[in-house]
C-alpha cells in the first residue's frame, strides 16, 4: 500500500485563493480608499464652496424671475385700459363713486388672487389721499395692511412718484416691501400711482433653498431691502460679481452675488450654518472608518458569487457564441440550473439560434428575390443620358424651324438638366459654372414674362474662378421670383457677387418687405429641427442650401433672408474663399 505525502511547499486551494483575495483584492482597495479618502477630504472644502455657489446662483434666477413676473403683472395696469378710461370718464361726468367702484373692481380682479402680492394700492395724483385698495386674504393679508400703507407709507410713495418717471421702484419699510410704479398719459404725464405690498414668502423664498442659509439679506444700491439685518458687510459687496462668491469671516460663512437688475445694483447676501458644512465634514470620516472592514467581506462575498453563478454561465455563453461567429448557426447549449435568469437566458439563447438560423436562410432567399427585383427595376427606368438626347434634337429640328425662341429654352433647360445630372460627379465647380446655371434659369424666366421680368447684375469678374458647392445659387433666385413679382408679374432681381476678407457673398435681391409671418416662417425653416414633410420644393432647395453649406464651411456661412432699408428682400450666401473641393 502506498502512501502520498503532502509536500510541504503545497498549499490549499483555499488559502490560495485568499492570499491572492488579499493581496490583489483587500490590500490595494485598503490602500486605494485611503488615498481616494484623503484627496477627497482635502477637496471638499471645494466642491462644497461650488455646491453653495451653484445653488446661489440658481435661488438669485429664481428671485430675480419673480421680481421680473411682478413687474410685468403690474403692468397689466398700463397696459389694460380700464382704470385709464373710467378716470378719463371721470373727469367728464365727475361721478366718483362709480370711478371707486370700476377701479376697485379692476384691482380685485387682476391682484387679489395674486400670490405674489398680499395688498395692492393706487392713488390718482388730483388726490392721493383717497386710497383705491385690495388685499389677498388667503396670503394672511387683511385691511391692516392698507391702514399700515395711508398711515406710514403713502406720504413716501407720493414724493417718490414725482421722480419715478416710468421706471419702477421697491421701497423697503420695516419688513415689508413695497413696489411703486407710475400709470402714464399717452403723453408720459402721470395720473396715478400703485403700489403693490410684496408676499416676501413667494417672492423671496428661494432665497432660503441655498446650501446650508441660516439667514439672508438683499441689498439694493447698498440700501438694505429686505431679510436680516446683521449682515452689514456692504463694503465688500460695491463691485458687480455677476457670480456668487463664498468666503469666510470669523468663523462665520457667507455667500454673496451682486449684479446689476434695471438699473440698480442688486446684492443677495447670505450667512451659512457652519454646523450644517462641518457635519459634511465629520460624516465623511465615519463613513469612511466603518466601511473599510464591511467593504472587504462584501467585495470576498461578491468575488465567490460571481465565480459561481456569473462568471461560469457566462463563459459557457460565450463559448456557444464563438461557435455561431464561426459559422455553426443553430448551436444549442445545456440549460443552466440555479439561477432564473441564467436559465431563461439559456433558453432564449438555444430560441434565437435556432431563430437566427431560420433567419440567414431566409434572408439569403430574399436577397436573391432583390436581386431580381433590382435588376428588373433598372431595366425599367429612363437613362437621363437618352432624355438629355432626345432635348437635342428637339433643339435641333426647332433650329431647322428657325423658332430661335424655342430653342434658346431647349438650351437653357438642358443646361439646368445637365447641371442636376452632375456627370462628372464634382461637389464643387467654378463660380463662373455656377452662374451659367443662373442664366439658364433667368432665360427661361425671361422668355415667359418679357419685360415684365428685369435682372441687374454686379459681379466681381475677379471672383469667378472661385471654387463654389454645386446648384446654390439657382434655389434662391427661384425662390426670388416667386416671392418677388407683383400681382401683374412684374418684378426685378438684383444679384450682386462681392467679396470681405476671406468670405464670398452671393446677395439676391427681390422687391418686397417681409413680413412678421414670412420672418417667422423663414427662421423656422432654416433651423435644424424643421418639419419638412409637406414643403414645397422652393423651400426645401433653400433649406438645402443653408444646411449644405454649414456643413461644408461651419456655422458662420450660410443662407440668411432679411428686409432691407429700402423694403425689399435680400437673400445672402456666405462661403468661404479659402475652402477647396
Amino acid at each position: 500500500m502506498k502512501v502520498h505525502f503532502k509536500s510541504n511547499n503545497e498549499v490549499s486551494l483555499k488559502w490560495s485563493m485568499m492570499r491572492t483575495l488579499i493581496l490583489c483584492w483587500v490590500l490595494p482597495l485598503t490602500i486605494l480608499t485611503i488615498i481616494v479618502f484623503d484627496f477627497v477630504y482635502h477637496n471638499l472644502n471645494q466642491q462644497t464652496e461650488q455646491t453653495i455657489i451653484n445653488s446661489t446662483d440658481k435661488a438669485v434666477e429664481i428671485c430675480l424671475s419673480r421680481m421680473q413676473d411682478s413687474i410685468t403683472a403690474s403692468k397689466n395696469a398700463s397696459y389694460l385700459p380700464t382704470i385709464r378710461e373710467k378716470y378719463n370718464l371721470y373727469l367728464l361726468d365727475n361721478n366718483r363713486q362709480q370711478l371707486y367702484t370700476k377701479v376697485t373692481e379692476f384691482l380685485i380682479q387682476q391682484y387679489k388672487f395674486d400670490d405674489r402680492f398680499l395688498s395692492t394700492m393706487l392713488m390718482f395724483t388730483e388726490d392721493p389721499q383717497e386710497v383705491y385698495c385690495t388685499y389677498s386674504n388667503k396670503y394672511k393679508s387683511t385691511y391692516s395692511n392698507v391702514q399700515y400703507f395711508k398711515r406710514n407709507v403713502l406720504t413716501q410713495v407720493m414724493e417718490i412718484s414725482k421722480d419715478l418717471d416710468t421706471k419702477v421702484k421697491f421701497l423697503p419699510i420695516d419688513n415689508r416691501v413695497y413696489m411703486v410704479r407710475n400709470l402714464m398719459t399717452p403723453t408720459f404725464e402721470p395720473y396715478a400711482v400703485i403700489v403693490m405690498e410684496l408676499n416676501n414668502e413667494s417672492i423671496f423664498e428661494s432665497i432660503g433653498t441655498i446650501w446650508g442659509y441660516e439667514t439672508g439679506t438683499i441689498y439694493k444700491n447698498g440700501s438694505f431691502l429686505w431679510g436680516s439685518k446683521e449682515n452689514e458687510y456692504l463694503s465688500r459687496y460695491d463691485k458687480v460679481t455677476n457670480r456668487s462668491i463664498y468666503y469666510k469671516n470669523k468663523g462665520d460663512s457667507y455667500v454673496y452675488k451682486t449684479l446689476k437688475y434695471n438699473q440698480d445694483v442688486l446684492t443677495f447676501v447670505a450667512k451659512l450654518d457652519s454646523a450644517v458644512i462641518l457635519y459634511e465634514m465629520d460624516a465623511l470620516k465615519y463613513i469612511v472608518t466603518f466601511s473599510i472592514p464591511l467593504l472587504i467581506a462584501f467585495a470576498f462575498i461578491v468575488f465567490r458569487f460571481f465565480h459561481r453563478k456569473i462568471t461560469k454561465p457566462i463563459f459557457q455563453l460565450i463559448s456557444a457564441s464563438h461557435k455561431i461567429e464561426d459559422g455553426d448557426y443553430g448551436t444549442q447549449i445545456q440549460i443552466i440550473q440555479g439561477s432564473q435568469e441564467f436559465s431563461f437566458l439559456s433558453e432564449a439563447f438555444n430560441s434565437m439560434s435556432l431563430k437566427l438560423k431560420h433567419q440567414f436562410e431566409q434572408i439569403f432567399l430574399e436577397e436573391l428575390a432583390l436581386k431580381d427585383a433590382r435588376i428588373m427595376a433598372l431595366q425599367s427606368q429612363i437613362n437621363p443620358h437618352f432624355l438629355n438626347n432626345t432635348l437635342e434634337i428637339i433643339n435641333w429640328e426647332a433650329r431647322l424651324m428657325e423658332n430661335y425662341k424655342v430653342s434658346g429654352m431647349i438650351e437653357a433647360l438642358s443646361t439646368i438638366l445637365g447641371a442636376t445630372m452632375n456627370r462628372r460627379q464634382q461637389q464643387h465647380i467654378p463660380l463662373a459654372e455656377e452662374l451659367s446655371y443662373a442664366d439658364a434659369y433667368f432665360f427661361i424666366i425671361s422668355t415667359r414674362l418679357g419685360e415684365r421680368f428685369q435682372v441687374v447684375k454686379e459681379i466681381d469678374e475677379s471672383l469667378l474662378q472661385v471654387p463654389v458647392p454645386r446648384l446654390i445659387i439657382q434655389p434662391i433666385i427661384e425662390n426670388a421670383v416667386e416671392h418677388g413679382m407683383n400681382a401683374q408679374n412684374q418684378g426685378v432681381v438684383t444679384l450682386h457677387i462681392f467679396s470681405e476678407e476671406d468670405k464670398l457673398f452671393i446677395e439676391v435681391r427681390n422687391q418686397g418687405e417681409l413680413t412678421a409671418i414670412d420672418k417667422e416662417r423663414i427662421d423656422a425653416l432654416l433651423s435644424d429641427d424643421f418639419d419638412v414633410e409637406n414643403e414645397r420644393s422652393t423651400s426645401l432647395g433653400i433649406r438645402n442650401v443653408n444646411r449644405r453649406l454649414k456643413i461644408i464651411y461651419g456655422y458662420d456661412c450660410g443662407l440668411s433672408i432679411k428686409s432691407d432699408k429700402d423694403g425689399s428682400t435680400v437673400s445672402t450666401i456666405i462661403v468661404k474663399l479659402n475652402k477647396t473641393n
